[in-house]
């Protein structure tokens, strides 16, 4: 499929803005080499922007499986369930399958040793309430995947456009900060400066290497 041919299997708020974000995840795939009959387990799928792409990409053979911590009535204006129903009912839909509210650090699910081709974990990383829980996670993932591919907004701006997203993101983790519990994905200020910066967006493989850390 093409771009426009993938965002149309989306559940679609802005076009022109879903293209835009499918158009990077594409990237991304590409440059992650995610081939036909891979299988994919993807973390953080969310409502299943890149599962879509991920599902173009191991074509009828392979098969993504993904999976969000948040449950079914998460999101606005359309829920992850809403979403992802969608996606279900498109032609990728054979090829993906999504388990939400789904807490694998907890034991929620758990795979054999290699069981997938390709783990994902891509912009979801601020989720995770400390650099520790992501570290884990990672460790898990290259247990049960031959490779990790992850990607990451860069928190440093490279164009002045962009400093109203990163202030808009500042102010809501110093405010998220202060509550006990909460929904947000940038709860914590300090993961800004945990995080490796190096383009507009960071993007690096975590293969074998990482297998056995403890």
């Amino acid at each position: 499929m093409n771009l426009d041919e993938i965002v149309d299997c989306m559940l679609l708020t802005n076009q022109e803005i879903q293209q835009t974000q499918t158009d990077h995840r594409m990237k991304l795939v590409d440059f992650w080499e995610i081939k036909s009959g891979d299988r994919v387990l993807e973390v953080g799928c969310g409502q299943g922007d890149t599962t879509a792409v991920l599902a173009n990409a191991v074509g009828s053979n392979g098969f993504v499986q993904g999976i969000d911590i948040a449950p079914r009535s998460y999101g606005a204006p359309f829920t992850l369930g809403d979403a992802t129903d969608h996606l279900k009912k498109s032609p990728l839909g054979n090829r993906m399958d999504f388990k939400l509210a789904t807490n694998i650090l907890q034991g929620d699910i758990t795979f054999s040793d290699l069981e997938f081709d390709v783990a994902v974990l891509s912009h979801a990383s601020w989720y995770f309430s400390s650099k520790e829980e992501l570290t884990r996670m990672l460790i898990l993932l290259s247990k049960w995947a031959n490779r990790v591919c992850y990607a990451e907004w860069d928190p440093q701006i490279t164009d002045v456009k962009q400093s109203s997203h990163l202030l808009a993101v500042l102010t809501q983790a110093s405010y998220e900060a202060f509550k006990k519990e909460t929904q947000s994905n940038c709860s914590e200020t300090q993961k800004l400066d945990q995080m490796p910066t190096r383009e507009i967006w960071l993007v690096f493989f975590m293969r074998s290497s990482v297998r056995g850390t403890e």
